[in-house]
């Protein structure tokens, strides 16, 4: 059976319809508007050159088919709108949608500083350890070589340990930024359809 590519004319995603479905009433998977599909003798070219290969599988979900609206002969359908001449009543009416709000987190803020605050003091011990045993090498008698490679493995453990610290604060801040950005995606594509 031959497949057909047709655009929803309410949110213009490409659809696959197979040929017993051409001239029927469809709801769009994309956007639950109802529609009224062409038949086949409106397509132009060849259906050898619209025919989709059995091998591709569709990206689209497929149209459900609904029931067969008769059409008058005398009234031809809008070609802007087709199911409004259809119908009897109005179009319905959608209504804005609010935008979205965003939670404060003081909370998570206030923890993202106060672990960085934290891998900061982490990182000054380590060096001040580092520090510490420069200023006792430099004393007679040195101290054992024991005691120092322990004095630098203490202070590059302290030092390192504030690494995960601040890879999670950071992690709090991006989490914090990406939420606030996908408000104002969301809003700024609510603001859109509401204009539409």
């Amino acid at each position: 059976m031959q497949k057909y590519r047709v655009i929803c004319p309410h949110c213009e995603v490409s659809l696959l319809v197979t040929e017993d479905l051409l001239g029927q009433s469809g709801t769009c998977p994309g956007c639950q508007a109802d529609f009224l599909l062409p038949s086949e003798e409106s397509f132009s070219v060849t259906a050898a050159e619209i025919a989709v290969p059995p091998e591709i599988p569709s990206q689209t979900p497929p149209v459900v088919p609904r029931e067969r609206i008769p059409v008058p002969p005398n009234d031809p359908p809008s070609s802007t709108d087709p199911l409004r001449s259809l119908t009897s009543g109005p179009a319905p009416q959608t209504s804005p949608q609010k935008p979205v709000r965003m939670e404060h987190r003081p909370a998570l803020r206030m923890l993202s500083g106060v672990m960085k605050v934290l891998a900061g003091v982490q990182v000054l011990a380590g060096c001040l350890i580092l520090i510490l045993l420069l200023v006792r090498a430099i004393q007679t008698p040195p101290p054992p070589p024991e005691q120092v490679l322990l004095t630098i493995g203490v202070a590059i453990a302290v030092g390192t340990s504030a690494i995960p610290m601040l890879a999670f604060a950071e992690l709090i801040g991006v989490f914090l930024s990406q939420e606030e950005m996908l408000r104002h995606l969301v809003n700024h594509h609510r603001r859109q359809s509401d204009q539409e």
